[in-house]
């Protein structure tokens, strides 16, 4: 994520470009911004966030300076066999190296017909062997892979997120009710934010619903101009299981009702 450190009378924000394929920390990116003049607080911190996102952008597109020309794809394993022994612990490396082995037994097993329907939230070097429809950002996978020019999409949890993230292809809003799947978590805004989040347009079809969503609120999400809502615990539960696929199935077309 960038950060904006106030200067003066001018800000500066900084990217952090990750590491080279030796393990080096990447110089970060600067640049040195000057809002508008006539702007009230709350506009000055709308438009550094906006700065903000854009150069974060173009920097992870461009071309990292690192020893080779490397796809993600090679770049993963470089690090698996020389960076990640010196610097995590064998059963971490063992574990992430299984993690990501299993993602591509699951994405081989599905037809390439529907891979343009699939969105990674991880291993994102993934994409370079696969046709895949995009990539989904988070506080822990937040770095766009160099070059990618597929869908990009962000988890928000918060209105100033998704304001802070218009640029993208979509967000995702949550969470919205009491989740099914993590107990405890949910209720993060009250109706009436939500309504006034609508009625201003800072909610509309490029924001996912997420959180809690079950056929009783699916109508409601609809009505406060939400692009569509995602599902998780309502279709698979608190213990998900791909033995049953009939159930699934019969478990979709009943939330289906989205209108």
């Amino acid at each position: 994520m960038a950060s904006i450190r106030k200067r003066g009378n001018s800000y500066l924000i900084v990217v952090s470009m990750g590491y080279d394929c030796a393990g080096n920390r990447l110089k970060s990116m600067q640049q040195t911004v000057h809002p508008p003049a006539g702007m009230t607080p709350k506009q000055t911190e709308k438009w550094l966030n906006e700065q903000a996102v854009l150069f974060e952008l173009s920097c992870k597109q461009q071309p990292q300076q690192t020893a080779s020309n490397m796809t993600l794809a090679e770049y993963s394993k470089y690090w698996f066999e020389n960076i990640a022994p010196n610097k995590l612990a064998s059963s971490t490396v063992a574990r992430e190296k299984s993690d990501i082995d299993r993602f591509r037994l699951l994405l081989d097993a599905i037809p390439a017909e529907y891979h343009s329907r699939i969105v990674l939230h991880e291993h994102f070097e993934l994409t370079a062997g696969y046709r895949l429809a995009g990539i989904h950002l988070n506080s822990r996978n937040n770095t766009l892979p160099e070059g990618f020019a597929g869908s990009i999409s962000r988890s928000c949890h918060s209105l100033q997120e998704v304001q802070d993230n218009k640029q993208l292809d979509y967000v995702f809003l949550s969470p919205i009710f009491q989740s099914i799947s993590k107990e405890g978590y949910g209720n993060g805004f009250p109706m009436e934010r939500l309504r006034e989040a609508a009625a201003s347009g800072i909610i509309n079809e490029k924001v996912i619903a997420l959180g809690g969503i079950e056929e009783k609120n699916i109508p409601l999400i609809a009505s406060l101009h939400f692009g569509g809502a995602a599902i998780l615990g309502a279709l698979w539960g608190k213990d998900p299981s791909v033995t049953n696929e009939t159930s699934i199935i019969k478990r979709y077309k009943q939330l289906d009702i989205w209108q």
